[in-house]
């Protein structure tokens, strides 16, 4: 069974489906409490156990948190810099993902590696 990140519980009304990993990420669809779409991510606990690892994920965290654009989901909330197992709230926007999109043209690109 997978670890459970500590979630901001105020944010999440429930988590959706079954955890997956994704590159250094274990990640939950959840439902925020104002209804919208949201994905939570953890750094993979055999990751977070090497503390160089953990502090780059947490410093990606930090730039991410500063560097808000348009047209990017929004990191909504993350832990706190020294906390043990860190993690990261953003929306899920609406619409079809790029690695849909990507599948839906048929040119034979595959499947997207990378979120």
């Amino acid at each position: 069974m997978s670890e459970r990140p500590w979630p901001p519980s105020h944010q999440i009304a429930a988590l959706e489906g079954d955890p997956w990993r994704v590159g250094s990420e274990q990640r939950w669809s959840v439902r925020l409490t104002d209804g919208r779409r949201g994905l939570l991510a953890q750094l993979l606990p055999e990751l977070r156990r090497d503390e160089a690892v953990r502090q780059r994920y947490v410093g990606d965290l930090a730039r991410a948190s500063a560097a808000q654009v348009p047209g990017v989901a929004r990191l909504l909330d993350r832990s706190p810099e020294h906390a043990p197992e860190p993690w990261r709230l953003r929306e899920e926007p609406e619409g079809e993902s790029l690695e849909d999109w990507l599948e839906a043209r048929g040119d034979g690109a595959g499947p997207l590696l990378c979120t």
